[in-house]
């Protein structure tokens, strides 16, 4: 098990630092690109909003979806050992696992928030296309 927490932090640590690097400019997008009075006004809008979508958080999303399926199947086999533990007269405290399941949280919350960002993104290049 502390080979998958090493290697679910490497991981987690990677993402983190592309989502750091990356989110001011998926942010500003968003709130800078408004819809114009003329479809053709916003072409460069468009234009520039596509290649964030598929630069930025469309590779941010599939990878760090990709790592959390990774995670998530031991995560939820030490869950299920901690629970039937849990309940026997010896069960003892096991910070590895436990940390390793706060990773695999954390990646999930990391994906779902990513989601929301393509997804925003997307809505905004649809209001940009039809005015």
């Amino acid at each position: 098990m502390a080979d998958l927490l090493s290697s679910g932090a490497l991981l987690a640590t990677v993402l983190s630092l592309f989502y750091t690097l990356w989110y001011p400019e998926i942010k500003s997008a968003l709130d800078t690109y408004k819809v114009k009075d003329h479809v053709e006004d916003s072409e460069g809008d468009i234009n520039a909003l596509n290649g964030i979508i598929r630069r930025r958080v469309l590779p941010l999303l599939v990878a760090s979806l990709a790592v959390a399926l990774a995670l998530i199947p031991d995560a939820s086999r030490s869950m299920a050992q901690s629970w039937s533990a849990f309940h026997a007269v010896n069960w003892t405290y096991d910070g590895v696992a436990t940390l390793y399941m706060l990773i695999v949280a954390m990646m999930v919350a990391l994906v779902i928030h990513v989601l929301n960002l393509y997804m925003d993104c997307r809505e905004l290049l649809k209001k940009l296309r039809h005015g």
